[in-house]
């Protein structure tokens, strides 16, 4: 890399902590208050961070207009830390997140979770049930909910292990569930990178799959139906690349 590009990548990094700092802080306030608002802060730093570093974000959206409220949006592959904010910034309002306790403890970053998040500590069951109530409520008032179904980011891009809690949630809620994958993060933030690259990002929101009628016993049959639905996606891409 030359010394022009370092400085100016360098540039960038120092804008983005400049302006990222006060509109996070900002946004979390606001969300205190008024939840939507504080998300349009969010998103409106967050699309402003992948323009400074040249990341060209789209959305195919494979569902009707309008259809998407009341929905779980799970994201079946994760293999970058710029997963989280680029799904975060386009799943239609009113949303929210679900993490655990681990990562709303990280310092700021994780902090943000409280405000803008579900945060289910996994040690207290009692804990998990109340916040499962409360995220059923969510969704069948009409509000969205983004997870990721590994929980843990890929070191290869390749599918990790998947869980049930996504899954669950739907059930509960008898709400839709949105299969949502990435293509070209990990190209712009690879696994164990700290410099972001230039690209292109597409978010795909499949299908919905639908859980009325459905109820616990089915939770593998869903688990395994999103699975396919990821290899599948894996499979289309590899053969456009040929």
């Amino acid at each position: 890399m030359g010394s022009k590009s370092t400085s100016k990548y360098l540039l960038c990094l120092a804008i983005a902590v400049a302006t990222g700092i006060p509109s996070y802080l900002a946004a979390a306030l606001v969300g205190l208050l008024a939840h939507d608002t504080g998300c349009r802060i969010f998103r409106a730093w967050n699309r402003f961070f992948l323009q400074l570093f040249n990341i060209n974000l789209s959305i195919e959206d494979m569902n009707s207009p309008g259809l998407l409220h009341g929905c779980v949006f799970v994201v079946l592959n994760q293999s970058s830390l710029l997963d989280t904010l680029i799904a975060e910034t386009v799943v239609p309002l009113p949303a929210s997140g679900v993490t655990n306790i681990e990562y709303a403890l990280v310092p700021f970053f994780g902090w943000i979770c409280f405000v803008f998040s579900w945060v289910i500590v996994r040690q207290w069951s009692w804990h998990a049930k109340r916040a499962l109530r409360k995220i059923s409520g969510y969704l069948q008032g009409g509000g969205n909910i983004l997870i990721s179904i590994e929980g843990r980011r890929s070191k290869d891009g390749t599918l990790s292990p998947y869980k049930k809690g996504p899954v669950v949630m739907a059930l509960q809620a008898q709400a839709r569930i949105v299969p949502v994958f990435l293509q070209g993060v990990k190209d712009c933030m690879p696994y164990g990178a700290w410099r972001v690259r230039e690209g292109r990002v597409v978010v795909k929101f499949l299908e919905t799959i639908t859980t009325t009628g459905m109820g616990y016993e089915d939770r593998d049959t869903l688990l395994d139906r999103l699975r396919a639905i990821a290899e599948r996606e894996f499979e289309l891409r590899e053969s456009a690349c040929l």
